[in-house]
């Protein structure tokens, strides 16, 4: 199986590969040109060890995998069904030095200034103390590296410098393997993102890197997209992080990506509607709400690896993304039905599962599709279904409202939907009711799952043959009541 290695630079990329996350748990197919899948490996790279965005995303990351394993059945469509692997997976026996989450460790920069870093007590030469102390301020030389790089782009671009050396790195080298991909999330108006791609396209591409499948990486595709201004933040005096320097960093980036920056694919996305998120520089309380710019930025994942090789082959694509009127709330429609086809059937079977997960699948015991297949009072207080609705109430649900909520909000859902019914289910495409009865609601997906009747899949009372029963069941569903995106 091919693999792609995404690298999640930063607060925006880690926020990208979480939205990445809820797409691959609908059943968003993640396949190649030819349609074999393709293994993914997300490496996040953030050395502001407390991001929460980061820490988010690592959480979302791990419960997906644990589902994986529970829920998917090999060589079939379906809920988790596309395998995620951490970087450590793939050693047969991962040092104490390789990460074993799917954060990239970088040793050397806890509790220490970018002072202490370069070591310029230790310089002996005067001519190189003056420039760099021409090249950055005082107030840079004493920044905590822990906290990130705090929009200052060219300490970033110092302290990344050194990833290459690092056990993690070195291990992604030595499992890359030829037919494998490569794909780049940053944001272009901080510190860590907008260091972080010259810096990892001169590690890859680089003829003095000789480590590990060197020129199976450097012939590699690599893609990678980069996230413009989508927010502000708050006026903090207090602050070192000022908003209204975004747009003047993005310019200068732009500048230099246009000499320098060589890719196979490059995807641009930026939004003029802008929310305003508290400014906290790093930490805990660095939570930015999910965006429409996170999703789209996902959904050039699934495209980038769909791209057949020879189209990649010695040029450089770039792709931008319009949406069908500048409104302050979106739906599918919005989209455009070829964007909205590739996401919005899955999107909407997760959402059903995730309304019907709210009180009625566990009192449904009763129903034919339960006893058939063991799905009893234990197996819905086990903690394999536990798993389950974590995943859909506190991950996939609350992603949900967060998008919706947002500025500019993307809400293809009423989330004042009931399971008893869902005709109001999508805002761009309400359904009609039969004589007063609703053609989409709990009572219909129940007569939907007892026709399938048992379930081979897993054993009885397992992940497995739930996620494959009501993957087949809210598929039908939605195909006898939408008419649209059937793919």
């Amino acid at each position: 199986m091919k693999r792609l290695f995404v690298f999640g630079i930063g607060g925006t990329g880690s926020r990208v590969v979480e939205a990445l996350v809820y797409l691959l748990a609908a059943g968003v197919h993640l396949r190649n040109e030819t349609g074999d899948p393709v293994e993914l490996i997300p490496i996040l790279l953030d050395t502001d060890a407390s991001n929460r965005d980061t820490l988010d995303c690592v959480a979302a990351l791990e419960l997906y995998q644990s589902l994986h394993v529970q829920c998917a059945s090999p060589g079939h469509d379906g809920f988790f069904a596309t395998s995620i692997q951490s970087l450590a997976s793939l050693s047969d026996n991962p040092s104490g030095e390789i990460s074993k989450s799917f954060r990239l460790s970088y040793q050397g920069v806890e509790n220490v200034t970018f002072r202490q870093f370069i070591g310029f007590d230790q310089i002996s030469d005067p001519r190189t103390k003056y420039l760099l102390q021409a090249l950055y301020s005082d107030e840079n030389m004493n920044d905590k590296l822990t906290g990130g790089f705090l929009g200052n782009p060219n300490i970033g671009a110092v302290v990344l410098s050194g990833f290459k050396d690092t056990a993690d790195f070195k291990l992604f080298a030595t499992s890359f393997a030829p037919g494998d991909r490569i794909f780049v999330i940053n944001s272009i108006f901080g510190g860590t993102g907008a260091a972080g791609l010259p810096w990892l396209q001169k590690a890859l591409r680089s003829q003095e890197q000789n480590t590990g499948a060197a020129n199976a990486i450097r012939n590699a595709a690599i893609g990678a997209v980069t996230v413009l201004p989508y927010f502000k933040l708050q006026d903090d005096e207090n602050s070192r992080i000022d908003s209204n320097v975004f747009i003047t960093k993005t310019k200068a980036a732009l500048s230099y990506y246009h000499q320098h920056i060589r890719l196979n694919a490059l995807y641009y996305l930026a939004d003029t509607l802008q929310t305003t998120y508290a400014n906290h520089e790093s930490g805990e309380n660095q939570s930015n709400a999910a965006h429409l710019i996170e999703l789209l930025g996902a959904l050039a994942v699934f495209n980038f690896a769909r791209i057949p090789d020879k189209e990649l082959k010695d040029t450089s694509l770039y792709h931008e993304f319009a949406i069908e009127s500048d409104s302050e709330v979106l739906d599918f429609s919005s989209l455009g039905p070829k964007t909205s086809g590739v996401f919005a059937r899955q999107l909407t079977q997760l959402q059903i599962l995730a309304l019907l997960n709210r009180g009625h699948l566990n009192q449904s015991t009763h129903q034919p599709w339960a006893r058939e297949n063991g799905f009893n009072a234990s197996f819905f207080n086990s903690p394999e279904y536990s798993s389950v609705g974590k995943f859909l109430n506190n991950y996939f649900s609350v992603w949900i409202q967060q998008l919706a909520n947002n500025r500019r909000g993307f809400a293809p859902f009423d989330l004042s939907t009931k399971p008893h019914d869902m005709t109001r289910l999508r805002n761009d495409h309400p359904l009609d009711r039969h004589w007063f009865v609703p053609r989409l609601s709990a009572e219909n997906l129940d007569m939907q799952a007892n026709g399938f009747k048992k379930i081979n899949d897993g054993n009885s009372g397992s992940g497995k043959r739930f996620s494959r029963l009501w993957w087949h069941a809210t598929d039908a569903m939605y195909r006898q009541v939408y008419k649209d995106y059937q793919e």
